[in-house]
């Protein structure tokens, strides 16, 4: 079995390897690539992989989301995070308690859940995935069409909002009688703001430590760009010790990290950390296609209907209605409306919630619902880029959403 999956994943992140640029340009994601090689090998295909344990997916999430928060962390200098700050705090504040109770009174309509469990179940598909974002906003075709405004608005919103999102998964799993409500005071006020001031302290003491480093040259050529992705598993693994949110922690870190060290140092270790996330991305979407219950969803055909309604009144209209507020026109609005893809965070708080004792109906539902949005948004990225790259004429494309200079 394991000669399978390591036959399989390998080949599949060796064709990603060898052909990044060229993948940019066909209709169909890496990740999406990954989930449909998973459910042809698993249980529910040719039954050459067997479906480990629930929480095998969940630490692998955990790990990638860690490895994908500092990336994004390192994409982007202080001060586009500064100019952002806005907008990400909208998008962030208001579109995310919005987006949970869309999706809840989507699965209130259509499921025999309750009130408490629909509210759980909008909170896990709240987060904007930052990996799934990354494909949308990286690669030189993202580059070239998407304006910066609009990407780096994704981008760090996908960031944020991942962290975040555990106060309104515990909240509502209280509500919904899984967990107590001492949960929410340890693990969704005290675990946030302690993540944010340990992982701030970590980043800032991560910086030091590189510039002594580089300065006097104890590291080497080979040792420093890999640094970030050791650091990031030292934030999620103290996190994980002291009860915090890891998520938000590897984030607040790498914030504070990628603006105490140097430009040059900030540059060449997003690129080794970018290029090692879109490869460890592939076996955790393959053995997420592995775990996917498809016989539940053939007996519940209800969860088609639900993932349509989510997909489309999640995020768009919140979005679209609060475009100049976010200083969009009406064409990027749209964009940046339906590019907010559910995938591996919200497959993180799905498992958690059912950590918590959630039923196993979350996990049914709610993994259609982002197995839709894999599938979705992984075949329309390019058609979106184009569309919007078309509807901007012959605008400067890194100004077409601004009134500003480049990539104000």
């Amino acid at each position: 079995m394991f000669a399978t999956w390591l036959l399989a994943v390998a080949g599949l992140s060796l064709v990603v390897a060898f052909a990044a640029r060229r993948l940019d340009e066909i209709p169909v994601s890496a990740p999406l690539a990954a989930v449909v090689l998973g459910a042809v090998l698993g249980p529910e295909g040719l039954t050459l992989l067997v479906a480990p344990d629930h929480a095998v997916l969940l630490e692998s999430t955990r790990i990638l989301l860690a490895m994908t928060l500092m990336t994004v962390a390192l994409r982007h200098p202080l001060d586009v995070m500064r100019r952002r700050s806005g907008g990400v705090a909208l998008l962030v504040l208001v579109v995310m308690p919005v987006m949970m109770l869309v999706a809840a009174g989507v699965a209130a309509v259509l499921l025999p859940l309750g009130a408490g469990l629909c509210l759980l179940l909008g909170a896990c598909l709240v987060p904007t995935d930052p990996v799934l974002a990354s494909g949308v906003v990286e690669g030189h075709r993202a580059e070239d069409d998407v304006p910066d405004r609009l990407r780096q608005l994704l981008g760090l919103e996908s960031a944020v909002n991942d962290g975040l999102a555990l106060v309104l998964v515990v909240v509502t799993a209280a509500v919904a009688g899984v967990v107590s409500w001492d949960v929410v005071l340890t693990r969704g006020i005290v675990g946030v703001l302690g993540a944010l001031v340990v992982g701030a302290a970590l980043g800032w003491v991560a910086a030091r430590a590189l510039r002594a480093l580089v300065r006097h040259e104890y590291g080497d050529d080979s040792t420093v760009p890999l640094l970030t992705l050791v650091f990031s598993l030292f934030v999620l693994g103290l996190a994980q010790l002291l009860g915090l949110d890891g998520i938000l922690a590897i984030f607040a870190a790498g914030v504070v990290y990628s603006a105490g060290i140097g430009e040059g140092e900030r540059v060449a270790q997003h690129r080794v950390e970018e290029g090692v996330d879109r490869l460890l991305a592939l076996p955790v979407f393959a053995l997420f296609g592995v775990m996917l219950p498809v016989d539940a969803w053939v007996d519940r055909p209800v969860v088609a209907v639900l993932a349509l309604g989510v997909l489309v009144l999640r995020r768009l209209p919140v979005v679209y209605l609060l475009r100049r507020r976010l200083g969009i026109d009406r064409v990027g609005a749209t964009w940046l409306g339906w590019f907010g893809p559910m995938g591996v965070a919200s497959i993180f708080y799905l498992l958690e919630a059912e950590e918590f004792g959630g039923p196993e109906d979350l996990w049914v539902h709610g993994s259609a619902v982002v197995a839709a949005s894999v599938l979705v948004h992984g075949t329309t990225t390019g058609v979106g880029r184009r569309l919007l790259r078309e509807r901007t004429g012959d605008r400067d494309v890194r100004d077409s959403t601004t009134t500003g200079a480049r990539g104000s």
